[in-house]
């Protein structure tokens, strides 16, 4: 061939290339040309042709095209000679098939406001002007984007895309990313709007910040036990000293709701510390006598002492947790040292064989810390029943 010409064989796969061939070639990556030098050319263009446009007009021509410069000004040309050479933010979205932005707009405060009636209102409006579903979605994707990014300081700030100012940004993160998957959703469905719509019906039933809603029901229930009447013994009640005490005290329990929410709080608090003490506290049996007493019933000796060698780890969790010190009462209940005898001797049936020359017989146990030394260490870790069975021949 002669020396001017080059051949260039294109892919979108170089990985895939054989070494055979990368070995004998220059590569070349093409790269799509940025949104901000297609924006430069538009306006070059439209100057040169003394076109009337709007600079959202000709960014949105430059988003569309994808790094493609001869596609944006393709798509230019087209839009001039269709507008009366006027470059219109609303001629150009409905040349490339975009809706309104108000269309936009209402779907993205209808996600926000939990409000199924606007996002109907949207779904409706787009469905009559025979607006591409998808594209819709899309477009609503990538409002959520830069308005998270606008408001990271990362893109410059505009007046269209700044989010509301009592909403998380990064709620604005997590509602991109849901928009991605029903966009993948829709695209293979048979009837894409209701699919869309669905889905959005399902995103509004999960609250998108649940770190705000989660401080309003703290503030709603702080609110509520400051107007109880026993409020204020609470709070004298702080000015006490957590105080182990091993004697069980003859004291009527008192029902505590509150109690025992704050008493599975301190466990998972407990939980990250000190996994081994949380074992036997969630397996203890706890009673709140009162506000500031609380009498915790463990299963052996040894989880009572590994519980009083923890007790000012486990004090300070529970007064972080409760806001007031707490005084604990330990205690090992006495279980009765008991002996099940099982008789295994078979029952006679009539007209059964005769009688085997090995026989199953009753045997008394006695008394087990005589017959076992080890008993009482063992029934320390492990309280319970003894079940012996002895075997004799005849």
């Amino acid at each position: 061939p002669p020396a001017h010409v080059v051949f260039i064989m294109a892919t979108t796969e170089i990985n895939k290339v054989p070494l055979t061939i990368v070995s004998r070639c220059q590569t070349f990556r093409f790269r799509p040309i940025k949104e901000e030098v297609i924006m430069e050319r538009l306006v070059d263009i439209c100057k040169k042709e003394k076109f009337a446009y709007e600079d959202a007009a000709l960014k949105l021509v430059a988003q569309s095209s994808s790094g493609a410069m001869r596609d944006a000004i393709t798509a230019l040309d087209r839009i001039a000679s269709f507008s009366n050479r006027e470059i219109k933010f609303d001629n150009v979205a409905a040349m490339l098939g975009h809706a309104p932005f108000d269309v936009t707009r209402e779907l993205f405060s209808g996600l926000l406001e939990r409000n199924a009636a606007a996002i109907h209102s949207a779904f409706s409006k787009a469905n009559g002007e025979g607006y591409d579903i998808l594209t819709i979605i899309r477009d609503l994707r990538n409002y959520v984007s830069e308005c998270f990014l606008v408001s990271q300081g990362f893109n410059p700030s505009d007046p269209q895309k700044q989010p509301p100012r009592d909403v998380n940004p990064f709620i604005l993160a997590k509602l991109a990313r849901k928009l991605n998957r029903i966009i993948d959703e829709v695209k293979f469905s048979d009837n894409p709007s209701l699919a869309a719509e669905m889905a959005f019906y399902s995103v509004i039933e999960t609250p998108l910040d649940l770190e705000a809603l989660v401080k309003k029901i703290e503030k709603m229930e702080g609110s509520t036990a400051e107007e109880l009447p026993g409020a204020s013994e609470s709070r004298s009640s702080q000015k006490k000293s957590p105080i182990l005490d091993n004697k069980s005290q003859a004291a009527e329990p008192v029902q505590g709701g509150d109690h025992a929410a704050l008493w599975q709080k301190f466990l998972q608090a407990l939980l990250k510390e000190k996994i081994s003490i949380y074992n036997f506290l969630i397996s203890s049996r706890i009673t709140f006598i009162k506000g500031d007493e609380w009498k915790i019933d463990l299963k052996s000796e040894f989880q009572k002492e590994m519980v009083e060698k923890n007790l000012e780890l486990i004090g300070r969790l529970l007064e972080s947790v409760c806001r007031v010190k707490v005084r604990l009462l330990l205690s090992v209940p006495k279980a009765e040292n008991r002996i099940e005898e099982i008789s295994n001797s078979p029952e006679k049936e009539a007209g059964t064989a005769p009688e085997p020359d090995l026989k199953w017989q009753d045997v008394d146990s006695g008394n087990p810390d005589e017959n076992f030394p080890e008993y009482k260490k063992i029934n320390k870790v492990f309280p319970g029943k003894i079940k012996k069975i002895n075997k004799i021949e005849k």
